[in-house]
């Protein structure tokens, strides 16, 4: 299945003439999102509009949607029937859940052979997700699975026979362990925090079902059996066998444990620098997994990059004796001085026996190829299907492998997808129009409505986005969404806040970038906003990154400004993840007015966060460790040695309070403005609905008070107007 955007013009009056109401914090919660996301935890983001039934009968979809009365994430399966499609589509509602975790409330649905059943798995109130399945005819939902931990993925082989579950470690502090209580652990936590709660580093553990027989059994997961490897505990990317007997998971390596010669690879700019760096985020390694003999093992010496260049599953065929994998890297070792340039400059395609574990070369794949969006096998024309973009994005020609007895040859037309007669669902939006659940006839074109999943919006006052884009002082084009008040006046010059973290123009969002923004009810306040995506293309992490993305917001201020648009005194400024540290050093070493800043979920790469993170963070920021001369290249450049310079309130919430500590005991030193928000066990783009709801209600508020001197209303905030109130001495 595949998005589709399209453009239409968004009606902003209802013609009954019923006013209509802003846009709140409720609404972002209670806002519906139409497609499975593919995963159990938080990040959602990519997700599948639906699941076909292998006989093309039915179509299975998840609807997800918030319940502020609740405090919970609510998600429904539903299933249409392909016929009706296009003409009277009718879901039936055959499983509901209401998730109080971080948690997705349903995830991961797939069908079994049969056509008649779907598996998925289901989080039920505050109690661990578990495995469920659910018939089409009956609509009885039947609990697989008993796990005592949270689930984070599971497989089941299409007999249905073999059930595969990865639970979240349970860490048992120190202080409760005997022995250490005797006489004391030896730290080997990598970060401050893991170290000071005293928490040992324990695996995910893995738990096979035999559904026949009705028993169970734990298996030792890679990580403790190979003490190089750690955080096994991505999606179970390739599964399951089909047997049941092998699977496939991504971890991460130690980096003092990579071979020095993986740093030949240049087959894309952030692998080459990771490699440098020792960066460990998005480097793993493919561990096969013999459920059988309770062993694993790493396939091959080489590296395996995720980042964004590769988003598609291994693929086992002929029963489980091989496994497909396109976008691999392979071994540099004992090859001619040709091959090993040509391995080290292109991903290929490859073929695993998991008995001997050898490792068959397929194809090299193109050196255009920046992701792959999807892979799927033609068992019919034995043909491997491979589709991806490039760096801009750009759908690359379809790929494709086909078998011939022993041998593999490239093919310019591979095999469609299979129902290629059926219609697709599909998702259409556009910057002002909402998500529409359609279905598109693929030899027509015939487009019909299959479900509004947000019908109440028709009801709200919604603020116009306009992609923009302007130039920075260093020659760069830039782009972003502007928010406009609904209720707009040309010639007024209005607070403006800009989001920051990327922008997509095709899509619609009441947020902006992330669950951690708050565009729509902000504008509905009476500010402007401005989504940006930051460009820094051509710039490899280092020293030139911050002064290009300074240079992009301080343009941005200046274009709005020049269009008559905003009083450049009132401007905020809000940053997640990657592009609070953005954020942040704009505040440091900008001498455009800042009024006020929010920072949600991030940290600031200085010395401090470089200290408590094991130094795994900072020295590819500034191009040195904070040591000897770099040390004087840190004191110019990381915010937190800067702070001084800092004359903005300054709002911030992490889950804990390592990540911004010093930011908030130097400002306090200051007498700056600062207040400090800590969710022990919030999401990184926070998910469960209470902690969205507070934070993004926090933030909303914030800018209201800073950038236009207003307070809401409701005595139930009389506490933080107070203690905001105070702050205003203390500005400068």
């Amino acid at each position: 299945m595949r998005f589709v955007a399209f453009v239409l013009i968004c009606p902003f009056a209802l013609s009954s003439g019923v006013a209509r109401q802003a846009v709140t914090v409720e609404d972002l919660a209670r806002q519906t999102i139409v497609g499975d996301p593919n995963t159990l935890s938080w990040n959602d983001i990519a997700t599948r509009v639906s699941a076909r039934s292998p006989d093309g009968k039915y179509v299975a979809v998840v609807i997800r949607r918030g319940n502020p009365e609740g405090g919970t994430n609510d998600a429904d399966l539903l299933v249409y029937e392909t016929a009706e499609l296009m003409s009277s589509p009718r879901p039936r509602v055959l499983a509901s859940f209401a998730s109080a975790t971080n948690y997705q409330p349903i995830a991961l649905v797939r069908w079994l052979p049969d056509n008649k059943t779907l598996v998925f798995a289901g989080t039920a109130g505050s109690d661990p997700s578990q495995v469920y399945q659910v018939r089409v005819d009956d609509s009885e939902v039947i609990q697989l699975t008993r796990e005592h931990s949270p689930l984070e993925w599971f497989d089941i082989t299409p007999s249905g026979k073999w059930l595969v579950t990865a639970s979240e470690p349970a860490p048992q502090p120190i202080a409760q362990d005997p022995e250490c209580l005797k006489r004391g652990c030896l730290v080997t936590a990598e970060t401050l925090s893991g170290a000071e709660q005293g928490l040992k580093e324990i695996a995910a553990p893995l738990t096979r079902y035999d559904r026949h027989s009705g028993e169970s059994r734990t298996l030792t997961s890679p990580e403790a059996l190979d003490s190089d490897l750690l955080e096994c505990r991505d999606d179970l990317k390739g599964g399951l066998s089909p047997d049941g007997r092998f699977g496939l998971r991504i971890c991460k390596v130690r980096s003092y444990r990579w071979p020095s010669w993986w740093s030949e690879y240049t087959v894309h700019p952030e692998l080459q620098e990771a490699l440098r760096l020792g960066v460990n985020g998005y480097l793993r390694q493919w561990v096969l997994i013999d459920f059988d003999r309770n062993e694993s093992i790493r396939l091959g010496s080489y590296p395996y990059y995720m980042g964004h260049l590769v988003d598609s599953a291994p693929i086992w065929i002929d029963g489980g004796k091989r496994v497909l994998i396109a976008g691999a890297l392979e071994s540099l070792l004992n090859v001619s001085k040709a091959e090993r340039a040509r391995r080290a400059s292109h991903y290929s395609i490859v073929a695993v026996d998991p008995i001997t574990r050898r490792v068959e070369h397929i194809a090299s794949m193109s050196s255009k190829i920046l992701r792959m969006t999807d892979a799927s096998w033609d068992e019919n024309s034995q043909t491997l299907r491979v589709e991806s973009l490039d760096a801009s994005s750009n759908p690359l020609p379809v790929f494709g492998v086909r078998r011939r007895g022993s041998r593999w040859d490239v093919t310019s037309e591979p095999a469609g997808a299979p129902h290629v007669d059926l219609p697709d669902l599909v998702i259409e939006q556009s910057l002002n129009t909402p998500q529409m659940l359609m279905a598109v006839n693929p030899r027509t074109g015939a487009k019909a409505l299959v479900l509004d999943p947000n019908p109440w919006l028709k009801e709200r006052l919604l603020a116009r986005v306009e992609p923009i884009s302007w130039a920075s002082k260093d020659g760069r084009q830039w782009r972003g969404g502007l928010y406009y008040p609904p209720n707009y006046v040309a010639g007024h010059r209005y607070a403006v806040v800009l989001q920051t973290h990327g922008f997509e123009a095709q899509k619609f969002s009441l947020y902006g970038a992330a669950r951690n923004f708050a565009a729509q009810p902000l504008a509905a306040l009476g500010m402007l906003v401005l989504q940006i995506d930051e460009n820094i293309g051509g710039i490899v992490t280092g020293p030139a990154e911050w002064p290009a993305v300074q240079a992009g917001y301080e343009g941005a201020i200046d274009y709005l400004d020049k269009q008559g648009l905003i009083d450049r005194q009132r401007v905020g400024i809000l940053g997640w993840s990657r592009s609070g540290s953005y954020a942040g050093y704009s505040l440091t070493h900008s001498r455009y007015p800042f009024a006020a800043v929010a920072f949600t979920e991030t940290a600031d790469f200085g010395w401090w966060w470089y200290l408590t993170q094991g130094a795994r963070h900072g020295e590819s920021a500034y191009g040195a460790p904070p040591l000897g001369d770099g040390l004087d290249l840190w004191r110019r450049m990381s915010p937190s040695f800067n702070l001084e310079h800092v004359n903005a309130p300054v709002l911030m919430w992490t889950s804990g309070v390592t990540a911004l500590w010093d930011w908030y005991v130097v400002l306090r030193r200051l007498k700056k403005p600062v207040e400090y928000w800590s969710l022990p066990d919030a999401t990184h783009d926070v998910f469960k609905l209470p902690q969205r709801m507070h934070t993004n209600q926090l933030v909303v508020d914030w800018f209201r008070f800073w950038l236009k001197n207003e307070e809401d209303p409701d005595l139930a905030k009389t506490a933080q107007y107070i203690r905001w109130r105070e702050f205003r001495p203390r500005q400068p």
